[in-house]
């Protein structure tokens, strides 16, 4: 890891979840990139989309240029 590439954790986060986000953070990328196998152009479908958890793959799938709908209730 490069120093350039280290952030500061917010105050708004405690450190349990702060040191949790990088796990969240793999977990959602396996699912979209190497389970599912997400292309650009391809929809998501998020059922209860709420959670941290889901609010990361929700992030990566925009960034992966595909179209993302969420359900909550």
């Amino acid at each position: 890891m490069r120093e350039e590439d280290a952030e500061y954790k917010p105050k708004s986060v405690d450190h349990v979840r702060a040191a949790a986000i990088p796990l969240a953070a793999l977990t959602a990328w396996q699912s979209l990139f190497e389970v599912a196998r997400l292309q650009s152009e391809q929809s998501v479908l998020i059922h209860e989309a709420r959670t941290e958890w889901d609010i990361l793959r929700w992030q990566l799938a925009k960034w992966a240029g595909a179209r993302v709908i969420g359900t909550t209730s």
